[in-house]
């Protein structure tokens, strides 16, 4: 009668573990790391942006919110298609972290025709 009382806890315990495994098992969420001047620096539309606005984006804050709201939203869809849960700018990180920056210049540049 004990014996007959484990087996089927055991089938009980197999079949719960069955159930909550995959959620276990979940894919894991990756940090994505951006060096943004590298990023205005080396993005073709971002520089096309400046040069029609004269010169450097520090200095015209309509330029530089134009521009961080550009990154800001290239930077939501990247991390949308590549399953990144976050996006931080680049500054000391002591683990973890995929630089996605030369991604995100391919991103702006391509959805913006260059």
């Amino acid at each position: 009668m004990k014996m007959e009382y484990y087996r089927k806890a055991a089938a009980v315990l197999i079949v719960v573990l069955a159930l909550i495994l995959p959620f276990a098992l979940k894919e894991s969420q990756i940090t994505a790391v951006v060096d943004l001047d590298h990023v205005t620096a080396e993005s073709s539309y971002i520089n096309y942006l400046k040069e029609n606005n004269g010169g450097e984006f520090e200095q015209n804050a309509e330029l530089e919110a134009e521009i961080m709201q550009l990154v800001k939203e290239s930077s939501a869809e990247l991390a949308e298609r590549k399953n990144y849960q976050t996006v931080v700018l680049k500054h000391p990180i002591y683990k973890g972290g995929e630089d996605i920056t030369e991604n995100l210049i391919k991103e702006i540049d391509r959805n913006n025709g260059f």
